[in-house]
């Protein structure tokens, strides 16, 4: 279960990420741009290219978990940013 808190961070990856990758493919992009700082309760965001579909990679306790949704219409809004940012929960309620 997602356990947001008012500390949590957020980083989203702009670029579309292939949406076959696991786990461990998840947590291999996200360690590169965070230099192993996985388990610190943070979220990795992870969108696939058309937008419909997204994974989110974060730290559940005692392992690694991935939320996924898929849209059944629509598309994710993302902002645009660089390949890499730190999100606050405002901008992820943004329309």
């Amino acid at each position: 279960m997602l356990a947001i808190t008012g500390h949590s961070r957020f980083f989203l990856f702009q670029h579309p990420v292939d949406m076959r990758k696991g786990l461990e493919g998840l947590a291999a992009l996200a360690e590169e741009q965070c230099s192993g700082q996985l388990t610190k309760g943070d979220y990795f965001i992870f969108v696939s290219k058309g937008r419909r579909i997204v994974k989110i990679l974060y730290w559940d306790n005692d392992g690694f978990a991935v939320w996924w949704k898929q849209l059944a219409q629509g598309r994710f809004w993302l902002p645009r940013t660089r390949y890499f940012q730190m999100l606050c929960l405002e901008s992820l309620n943004a329309p």
